[in-house]
């Protein structure tokens, strides 16, 4: 499973939450702009479960800028709401042609700061967990089993 796959779905999760929200995707920008959602530095940690399954947990730095320190808070909310309270996000594993879910762990926010520009903006911490199913050689069905009938004294 590629990492670049869950941004994508992530980005269009986020796009139905936040509507008018520009969205930046593993590149902050020099400067942000009001109503900026940035997406970096993904860190995929994956964990096997089985013999044939494991479990991908993905942390994410969530980024937001906006004009207005209550604008903040409120977009803040409606991400946190939006992804923790027991929602799957689907997307299409293309690789093999299966729906596949990320389902989030945690979503941490830190207190609101502000840069250089004026623009109040808060980081939080985003944790996604996707299962993704190992590689197994496959071998033939047994079609039929030959006995031998030799008696032995």
């Amino acid at each position: 499973m590629k990492t670049l796959t869950l941004l994508d779905a992530l980005e269009l999760f986020c796009k139905q939450v936040l509507p008018t929200a520009k969205i930046a995707l593993l590149n902050l920008p020099k400067t942000p702009q009001s109503d900026l959602l940035v997406m970096i530095n993904p860190v995929p940690e994956e964990r096997a479960i089985n013999g044939v399954q494991t479990r991908i947990v993905t942390t994410w730095d969530v980024i937001y800028f906006h004009s207005h320190a209550a604008q903040v808070v409120e977009s803040l909310d409606k991400l946190r709401r939006a992804f923790v309270h027991g929602i799957t996000i689907p997307f299409l594993d293309e690789d093999e042609n299966t729906m596949r879910y990320i389902r989030v762990q945690a979503f941490s926010p830190s207190p609101m700061n502000e840069n250089e520009s004026d623009l109040k903006y808060i980081l939080a911490k985003l944790e996604t967990v996707t299962s993704d199913v190992l590689s197994v050689e496959q071998f033939e069905t047994m079609q039929e089993i030959a006995f031998n009938k030799e008696v032995r004294p």
